[in-house]
């Protein structure tokens, strides 16, 4: 069976043969729309996972330190259904947008994670966190450092009572941190 990445992937080589019985990993580093292509003889099986794992560091964003910019919340990530790491940041901009920064941020690397911000004070189900008032902010940039988020303009500080990382392809709620 041979497997191969189109365009060309940055790091590692774009084939990566294996014959039977065989199993391995092979990593490579790409990013936008990826074509693979699976050449076999008889029947295989192959896995494929998409893994956000190299670590993301945005800087704050200017309007963050700006003056006028205020602190509204800061709070650690809590485990739900998968174990969280790092800090969730709050701020009302001086523009009065809500802005939200996660830092030193670290979970389980998997494809399709989002995240939200919830009016669930403390939501520590995935139930809780599905039946609760939210607002998708978009795809999770990486599973790994420092990111921000802009929170829709018409989005009132009251209805933001947590931030989730959430799993849309099964439907869980990953790790979360309360911004009260």
């Amino acid at each position: 069976m041979t497997l191969s990445v189109a365009p060309r992937p940055r790091t590692g080589a774009s084939r990566d043969q294996g014959s039977c019985p065989s199993s391995g990993e092979t990593p490579w580093i790409q990013t936008g729309r990826v074509r693979l292509l699976v050449a076999a003889t008889g029947r295989w099986s192959a896995r494929i996972e998409q893994q956000l794992d190299t670590p993301l560091h945005e800087p704050p964003l200017p309007a963050m330190r700006a003056p006028g910019a205020q602190l509204l919340a800061r709070s650690r990530f809590y485990q739900i259904e998968s174990p969280g790491n790092g800090t969730a940041f709050l701020y009302r901009l001086p523009s009065g947008r809500l802005a939200l920064r996660l830092e030193r941020l670290r979970t389980s690397p998997y494809p399709d994670l989002s995240v939200w911000v919830s009016e669930a004070r403390m939501p520590r189900t995935t139930e809780q966190s599905a039946d609760t008032p939210h607002v998708r902010l978009g795809r999770l940039k990486s599973t790994r450092g420092d990111q921000n988020y802009l929170l829709p303009a018409n989005l009132d500080r009251n209805a933001v009572g947590s931030v989730v990382i959430w799993w849309a392809p099964v439907h869980m709620a990953y790790t979360a941190a309360t911004l009260e």
